[in-house]
């Protein structure tokens, strides 16, 4: 039977070492530690069914009251690489061009790759302390970009980008390539430090 090439990612699941002292990732969880008191009840009434094709109208509200957006702005997928997935496919046509910042998650540019899209990749470097320089960036956008995508925290340094650098990045996108959309992955956005100020996110 054919089977995909092992890769570091999915390595991380895929092998059981006896000893994992890198601890690259969490610990596992069960439900019962992600429920504050008085979800399980409120958690009881979810009927587990089909939702709409954007997701549900409910989970899309209180995604948007708190990320400062329409509830119809929100699509909900099965996980990261589903979204991405879909990204590169609505906007990496034919002739168009992916701005990537590298490092980033491994899945977002296997999944540019896997359907064929052109990416242009900028590293960040460890001399600079992986931060991003949204001018340095901006020199790489073309009339041919479609989609610039970018991290905050980046992965896997957990290096945050600030608002200036994104404006920066913004700017310049509706100076090049106006049509041009701006994906900014937050998915580590509440995982601070301690009692550390959570970053508002970019979404308004």
């Amino acid at each position: 039977m054919r089977r995909f090439a092992p890769s570091p990612i999915t390595s991380l699941v895929d092998d059981s070492p006896r000893y994992n002292l890198g601890e690259s990732y969490g610990r596992e969880l069960d439900i019962a530690d992600l429920l504050a008191d008085g979800d399980a009840a409120v958690l009881g009434a979810v009927a587990l069914s089909y939702a709409t094709s954007a997701g549900g109208r409910e989970l899309r509200q209180l995604l948007g009251a708190k990320l400062g957006v329409d509830a119809d702005e929100i699509l909900i997928t099965t996980g990261a690489v589903s979204a991405l997935f879909l990204l590169g496919l609505v906007l990496a046509a034919e002739d168009a061009e992916v701005l990537l910042a590298q490092p980033c998650f491994p899945p977002q540019r296997a999944a540019l790759d896997g359907i064929g899209a052109n990416v242009v990749a900028v590293r960040t470097r460890f001399e600079d302390g992986y931060r991003l320089d949204a001018t340095e960036l901006g020199r790489h956008l073309s009339t041919r970009t479609s989609l610039v995508a970018v991290a905050s925290p980046q992965n896997p340094s957990g290096v945050v980008i600030d608002r200036q650098q994104i404006d920066t990045l913004l700017d310049a996108i509706a100076m090049v390539c106006p049509r041009a959309f701006l994906l900014v992955d937050e998915t580590f956005r509440e995982a601070v430090y301690g009692e550390g100020p959570v970053p508002a996110s970019f979404a308004p």
